[in-house]
């Protein structure tokens, strides 16, 4: 088989990368592509090199890296046997999850245990903007996904995980209150008060607020709470909300003022 410049083979894939200068241009079928894609972008960038396809690359045209590592990543999941298989993932079987890799400089990272292929292809897409920033090859190119480290990314997904489990229980839960009921980790329905208590055990001891009006109230206030005690460690129902730390007496204290102020409104 011919040999080109910039065009190395990946043994685990049997596929080839095409490099220029230091920038990948995506992963091809045969070496030959990966070549007239190395030419293309010469093209486009006007570097002074010799082109190695040079017929092909200028009926095709200059192209830029995005837009060749773009090309690569469609024809890949057009000629795959799933046209909607994602990059980077692998099903774990005797988990029954998924798990997110990518590879950078020989050095492979892979976070696992995702529930479905969707959630494992945005975190590896997270994952990969973090170890190759603009020339990652992403399975959603279109939506902007934030960077995340190996460590945020694994940190994330036991608090999901958490929260799946949790949920599922709740929802088999005999005793329910009237209307939707979410299963918030650290919320109890008090059935004689109609009232909801937010509560939270650290280092063995519990901590409790009681006679919020609403499920999704004492929610919030279970997580300012765990925040205080646990820090960065506390596993919450809204992760993705900038809810202030508080301690048991300054949530105690806002109950209080908040009864006051309707007792007046009411009078």
């Amino acid at each position: 088989m011919k040999s080109y410049v910039g065009v190395s083979k990946h043994r685990a894939q049997g596929r080839y990368t095409a490099v220029l200068e230091g920038i990948t241009l995506g992963s091809w079928s045969t070496a030959k592509a990966a070549a007239i894609a190395r030419d293309r972008a010469i093209l486009h960038l006007g570097y002074q090199a010799d082109l190695q396809v040079p017929k092909e690359a200028k009926r095709r045209g200059p192209a830029s890296p995005e837009d060749l590592r773009r090309e690569a990543q469609l024809i890949y999941r057009k000629n795959s046997r799933y046209p909607r298989r994602y990059i980077g993932l692998s099903y774990v079987a005797a988990r029954d999850s998924w798990a997110a890799s990518c590879t950078h400089n020989g050095k492979r990272i892979q976070i696992g245990n995702y529930a479905t292929a969707k959630e494992a292809a945005e975190a590896r897409d997270r994952l990969a903007r973090f170890m190759l920033g603009n020339e990652a090859i992403l399975n959603f190119p279109e939506r902007p996904l934030t960077a995340a480290s190996p460590r945020q990314l694994s940190r994330e997904l036991i608090t999901t995980n958490k929260l799946r489990k949790h949920r599922q229980k709740a929802k088999r839960h005999k005793s329910r209150p009237p209307g939707e009921y979410h299963g918030y980790i650290g919320v109890l329905y008090i059935a004689p008060t109609n009232r909801w208590q937010a509560s939270v055990t650290h280092d063995g001891v519990s901590y409790q607020v009681n006679s919020y009006d609403t499920e999704t109230e004492a929610a919030e206030a279970r997580d300012r709470l765990a925040k205080f005690l646990k820090g960065r460690e506390a596993v919450l129902n809204f992760p993705d909300r900038r809810l202030k730390a508080a301690s048991l007496d300054q949530l105690r204290e806002e109950r209080r003022a908040d009864r006051e102020r309707r007792r007046r409104l009411q009078s």
